[in-house]
């Protein structure tokens, strides 16, 4: 498979560290990407070559010598001036990746669908701000003023276009492009549920001991930002304040929204919520009855451990226990994607309905996010036409298909007399 994910690490003088680091990340995570070594060590050759031929490491990694010390930026920069996957990752050396994690990646790209995320990044024992894992009150997805460098996933094109890292800076270069991405209308984004164990400042201490991260190096650090993007910013910045994310907020108002509008224009109906999980659609004047296959009580419905069950007719979507022509209509937010058979499921929602009963559907749409790495469980992706042309070939008339959100298609359909053999 093609890799989606460049991650870079540069390194100097680090063999036991990137190792564990290398090995750890090969073992415990699972996605496609590529991993680029980045040496500023000429000695390191002999060993990172060895390295790079062993064969946990064999089409995974590849190491760039940039045959002198060109530093983390100057590292980082390099690999991203070569970069062609859609992702790119700056990593440290002297980090570890815990086994069972094999999503890890997978959580840290898929909210870069959403373009008003610039960056993301993890949670780790050894890392300032909302992102370290001390900080018990933070909620697990929320925005923040400041993403630490150690660990931090961004677009490549949108890494591009920012230039990348800022290599004229003494130091806090995660700070100035936390800034820059901010500045550039983006948030920053911590995704909690990923974790990064850290050991911290390990090449700085090695090479220029107290020095590393003393008083007098923050303070050069900081008036270089202050001179670069002024009091405020470098200020708002280093109090890494977080909240929970606008886009957040707003995720699911508008499909809220758009719900009951078309579940008004059905007073005195019944119908379905299939897939309903731990609670059915409401609207007053209507009737819903809750489908979902998990039986009422159940937990970790749609993924969420917390979640229990309340359908009110255990069910699969396309097999539901109710009389054909029944129903005056048939909801289904976020499950056709789910489905491997999901033109069964159209045939049986076409079954259950009255003939000029409405098909209510909600999916991601493909053709502004990448639905599948939006959710592993994800089997099918749409765009517009092909959610038209499945909906049609199980006899539907479609009356509506509209993109009312980021990344989201919302379909209005109407069954028809004489149901396709198809």
């Amino acid at each position: 498979m093609k890799p989606l994910l460049t991650i870079a690490i540069p390194t100097m003088d680090n063999q036991q560290q990137l190792t564990w680091c290398l090995e750890s990340l090969c073992k415990h995570t699972d996605f496609p990407y590529e991993i680029v070594v980045v040496s500023n060590a000429p000695r390191d050759r002999v060993w990172l070559e060895e390295l790079a031929k062993s064969s946990m490491f064999v089409g995974k990694v590849r190491v760039k010598y940039m045959g002198y010390n060109a530093g983390w930026e100057g590292g980082i920069n390099s690999a991203l001036e070569d970069c062609e996957t859609e992702f790119f990752c700056m990593l440290n050396d002297d980090v570890i990746f815990l086994p069972g994690n094999s999503s890890f990646w997978q959580d840290m790209v898929g909210p870069l669908v959403n373009p008003r995320v610039g960056a993301v990044g993890p949670c780790s024992n050894f890392v300032a701000g909302a992102q370290s894992l001390m900080q018990l009150k933070v909620p697990n997805i929320v925005e923040t003023s400041l993403l630490i460098g150690f660990c931090m996933v961004i677009r490549t094109d949108f890494f591009k276009s920012l230039g990348g890292l800022d290599t004229k800076l003494p130091g806090g270069d995660d700070l100035d492009l936390s800034i820059r991405i901010r500045k550039s209308g983006r948030g920053l984004m911590i995704n909690r549920f990923c974790y990064l164990h850290h050991f911290g400042q390990q090449t700085g201490r090695r090479l220029e001991g107290d020095k590393w991260n003393s008083e007098w190096q923050q303070q050069v650090t900081n008036n270089a930002l202050i001179r670069k993007h002024g009091v405020a910013s470098w200020y708002e910045t280093l109090e890494a304040a977080w909240v929970i994310p606008s886009w957040v907020e707003a995720t699911g108002s508008v499909e809220k929204e758009w719900r009951l509008g078309k579940l008004q224009q059905l007073q005195g109906c019944k119908g379905l919520d299939v897939g309903c999980g731990g609670s059915k659609v409401e609207c007053e004047g209507v009737e819903v009855l809750g489908v979902d296959r998990e039986a009422p009580g159940s937990t970790g419905v749609g993924g969420q451990r917390t979640v229990q069950a309340a359908p009110d007719i255990v069910a699969e979507a396309g097999d539901i226990p109710v009389d054909t022509e029944s129903q005056d209509f048939v909801y289904a937010s976020h499950v056709l994607e789910h489905l491997v058979d999901y033109r069964k499921a159209l045939r049986e929602w076409y079954r259950v309905l009255k003939p000029g009963g409405k098909l209510l559907l909600l999916v991601p749409d493909h053709g502004k996010v990448n639905t599948i790495l939006l959710d592993c469980s994800h089997v099918h992706a749409f765009i517009a036409d092909t959610l038209v042309e499945a909906v049609e070939s199980a006899g539907f008339t479609v009356e509506e298909c509209n993109s009312i959100d980021w990344g989201v298609l919302a379909l209005v359909a109407c069954r028809g007399e004489v149901q396709s053999d198809e």
